[in-house]
C-alpha cells in the first residue's frame, strides 16, 4: 500500500537510531514520511514499513524499513509554543517545559531534591532507596571522565519522574520516551556533556539492579535477566531523602558540576 507522501499525517519521528551504513545513522527524533506499509502477511509485517528521513545526515538517502516500535506520531510528541497548562513548577520555584525544555531552566537544586524523593522500583521496595542514591552510586563505579554522566543519567526523571521498565519500553509510551529524550538532551547540553550515554554509564546502571535487588526489594526466585552481571563495587547506605539531597549536591560539587 503506497501512501501520499504529502499528507502531513503520514510524518512521523524515529524513537531510536536507525544504522543506516558503516558511518551513516539517522538519529533518535529525527523526522521522517511514511511512504509504504508493508502487507500483512505475518505478525512481523504488520508492524513494518518504509520512511524517508527528513532530517539530519540521513535525509535523501532512501527509504529505509523501521518497525512500528521504532516511530511514532510526530503530532504526538512536537514541542508547542509553552504556556499555562503545559509547564511545572520546580523547587526553586522555575517555570520548566517538559515539552519545551530549555537548557536555561535545569537547575541542578531541582534535580538534586526531585531525585532525592524519587523511590526506586516503583516504591515497590523493602527500604527506601532514591533514584539520588542510585545516581551517587553510578557515578562511582565508573572511570573519572564518564562520572558527570552518570551522576546526570537519571536526571530527566526530575521532570517526568521515575517510569517503570515494564512500562517504559512499550510501544504505548512511545511519546513519554521521546519527551524523557528531548530533557535528557536539554541537560546534557546544560552541563556540557556529549549527547550520548556512554556505554559504560549504561553498563554500570544495568549492574546497579544486582545491588539494588540484594538490599532494597524482596527476594523471590523471579528471573530479572541480570543473574549474569557482577554487581557494582560501591556499598549502599539507602540515604533517607534529606541525605540522599546532600550527597547527591555533594558529588557535584566534587565533579566540578556547577
Amino acid at each position: 500500500m503506497n501512501i501520499p507522501t504529502s499528507d502531513p499525517t503520514n510524518t512521523v519521528v524515529l524513537t531510536r537510531d536507525i544504522w543506516l551504513g558503516p558511518s551513516l545513522v539517522a538519529r533518535r527524533g529525527s523526522r521522517a514520511t511514511i511512504v509504504k506499509r508493508q502487507r500483512r502477511v505475518d505478525s512481523r509485517a504488520q508492524r513494518t514499513m518504509l520512511v524517508e528521513v527528513l532530517d539530519g545526515p540521513a535525509a535523501g538517502t532512501g527509504a529505509v524499513q523501521v518497525d512500528a516500535s521504532e516511530i511514532a506520531p510526530a503530532h504526538a510528541i512536537e514541542p508547542g509554543v509553552p504556556h499555562a497548562d503545559a509547564w511545572m513548577q520546580t523547587f526553586t520555584g522555575r517555570r520548566f517545559y517538559p515539552l519545551s525544555p530549555n537548557p536555561a531552566d535545569i537547575d541542578p537544586i531541582d534535580i538534586a531534591h526531585s531525585l532525592a524523593n524519587i523511590c526506586r522500583y516503583g516504591g515497590h521496595a523493602r527500604r527506601f532507596l532514591s533514584v539520588a542514591e542510585h545516581c551517587v552510586m553510578v557515578s562511582h563505579a565508573v572511570a573519572p571522565e564518564h562520572a558527570v554522566w552518570a551522576l546526570l543519567h537519571d536526571a530527566s526523571e526530575a521532570y517526568v519522574g521515575d517510569m517503570i521498565r515494564p512500562l517504559k519500553h512499550t510501544d504505548e509510551l512511545t511519546a513519554y520516551r521521546l519527551i524523557e529524550h528531548r530533557i535528557q538532551s536539554a541537560i546534557a547540553t546544560r552541563f556540557g556533556l556529549e549527547q550520548d550515554m556512554p556505554l559504560e554509564v549504561k553498563l554500570a546502571d544495568t549492574r546497579a539492579l544486582v545491588n539494588e535487588r540484594r538490599i532494597a526489594v524482596t527476594a523471590t526466585d523471579h528471573s530479572w535477566g541480570i543473574e549474569h552481571l557482577a554487581p557494582l563495587d560501591v556499598k549502599y547506605k539507602c540515604w533517607s531523602p534529606r541525605v540522599a539531597k546532600r550527597k547527591y549536591l555533594q558529588r557535584l560539587r566534587e565533579l566540578g558540576v556547577k
